[in-house]
């Protein structure tokens, strides 16, 4: 890396500290829809890896600039609630341009709460190219979709 390169990610990380110390934002959209909250959050994360392509010889590494743009937006109705986000993270390499991708998260979770019974079902979709925790090396582009519904019965109030 450079010297040129090394003060610009130095820069981008002193920005970026300068920047998070503002308080997070929600809308409250409970006058049009009541229990609607909507919540736009963007963040810029730096990261230096020294293996991109996860190889056990010839290793290459750079910095990687981490812009991640989402919104959550919870619906609350009563003791249930609908929750559902989605975040995109754009994945810029300081000197291995070709390497460019964005990353595609969304979620959403339904929660019934009844006297006794709690409902739950999640939903969780990552569009990734981050290599896999496995013998296969290199970044593969990958959908995982995770649904995971959860069941819980109270037989008291407070048991």
């Amino acid at each position: 890396m450079d010297s040129r390169s090394s003060f610009s990610a130095v820069a981008v990380c002193l920005l970026t500290l300068a920047l998070s110390w503002t308080p997070a934002l929600a809308f409250d959209l409970g006058q049009w829809v009541p229990g609607l909250k909507v919540s736009p959050f963007l963040s810029e994360r730096v990261e230096y890896e020294s293996n991109i392509f996860q190889t056990p010889s010839h290793s290459k590494d750079d910095v990687i600039f981490k812009t991640i743009p989402g919104v959550l937006a919870d619906y609350t109705f009563g003791p249930h609630s609908i929750t559902a986000g989605y975040r995109a993270e754009i994945l810029r390499y300081l000197d291995l341009t070709d390497q460019d991708t964005v990353h595609h998260i969304a979620v959403g979770q339904l929660r019934l709460d009844f006297p006794r019974t709690l409902l739950t079902l999640k939903e969780d979709f990552i569009r990734t190219s981050d290599p896999p925790g496995t013998e296969l090396t290199g970044r593969i582009l990958s959908n995982t979709n995770l649904l995971r519904p959860e069941g819980e019965y109270r037989f008291t109030p407070s048991f």
